[in-house]
């Protein structure tokens, strides 16, 4: 009987053992489990932490553009190619259709850097703006007249409405004709509207003529007719003794604070311009699909835009022919009353800052 209680003991005891090691065995493999899932846990949660912290470390710029060719293809083909990207750069367009009231909203820091046409430029001699990059040499501007009109010439403008977008390229034409042809522009009704504005008008007999530019003219063709427009002055009838640089700039204190954010921006302008001028077919599709025009219609822009490289950027800065475009233009101004004096081309063209973004 002892002998039976002693094997039934041990066979008890030994089951007791083998719960306990089973048990055992399955808190161990719960335990791994739950390390391998939290670490699983852990790594996506770090991954998710990550591409959501990505963009946060990208700077935010407002950037002006001008929905044309050349005042918004090189910044969209910078943002398409990654150009401004790889400088940890994020680019957030703001629409303007001229110079004067984009650099009125730089200037209120509604704006950090923008594009402007050439016309737009007696702003930055006058101090409010500086220019931080060269972006093309525009010969787009035409001073038009209607068929109809019976005008024939600049002279035949005395006494009648010219629809301008002042302190434009259009307007630097338009003076620059004026002064050739030897009319006092007093003698010339000059009706001030916005771009959009002066087309209508144009198109619809209520001015005689207009100081516009590309694709708006394009569209003034189209509207009534090539037969139906009389060029009267464009901007090749005044080169070489005036070029018509259209450029990128920032305000003098926004520079100050953010001068290595600048250089970035400007470096990835003139890889995009560099990326533009061997990609013409891909920069017009961008283009379009930004500012909303028929392809047709940019395509015909393109030849009437000069684009510059990097590389002739660094040219004409090393041969000085960047000082001479804007003495150039200070003269200009100068003679048509947009500027009261003539300032060193150094205090507004910023082209050390140009040389550090072309390193």
């Amino acid at each position: 009987m002892k002998k039976i209680l002693g094997v039934l003991l041990s066979i008890v005891l030994m089951m007791s053992l083998f719960v306990g090691c089973t048990g055992k065995k399955e808190e161990t493999n719960t335990d791994s489990n739950n390390q391998v899932e939290k670490s699983k846990n852990e790594t996506n949660d770090d991954k998710e932490k990550e591409e959501a912290q990505e963009p946060e470390n990208l700077k935010k710029l407002r950037v002006a553009y001008h929905p044309n060719m050349g005042g918004a293809s090189t910044i969209i083909t910078g943002i398409k190619t990654g150009a401004f990207k790889e400088q940890g750069l994020e680019i957030e367009l703001v629409k303007f259709t001229s110079g004067p009231p984009e650099i009125a909203a730089m200037v209120s820091g509604d704006i950090d850097v923008g594009y402007i046409g050439m016309g737009a430029h007696f702003l930055a001699i006058d101090g409010q703006v500086d220019l931080i990059a060269i972006d093309a040499l525009g010969n787009s501007d035409r001073l038009l007249t209607r068929k109809e009109t019976g005008i024939e010439s600049v002279e035949d403008l005395v006494g009648k409405k010219v629809a301008i977008p002042l302190g434009t390229s259009g307007e630097t034409v338009f003076d620059l004709a004026l002064k050739r042809a030897g009319v006092p522009r007093d003698k010339v009704k000059v009706v001030n509207m916005d771009i959009a504005g002066a087309v209508s008008a144009y198109i619809s007999g209520q001015v005689d003529a207009a100081a516009i530019w590309a694709p708006y003219t394009l569209k003034a063709v189209e509207s009534l007719g090539e037969d139906q427009v009389v060029e009267l002055a464009k901007n090749e009838d005044f080169m070489p003794d005036y070029v018509f640089p259209s450029s990128w700039i920032a305000t003098p204190k926004y520079i100050e604070n953010n001068r290595d954010t600048v250089v970035k921006f400007v470096r990835g302008l003139y890889k995009a311009m560099d990326y533009r001028a061997e990609n013409i077919d891909e920069m017009v599709d961008w283009t379009v699909e930004l500012v909303d025009i028929e392809k047709e219609v940019a395509q015909q822009e393109v030849p009437q835009m000069i684009m510059m490289t990097s590389s002739e950027i660094q040219k004409a800065i090393d041969s000085g022919d960047i000082l001479k475009w804007f003495e150039g233009l200070e003269k200009l101004f100068l003679k048509t009353g947009k500027i009261e004096e003539q300032v060193p081309v150094e205090d507004f063209v910023k082209t050390d800052l140009i040389k550090d973004a072309l390193k």
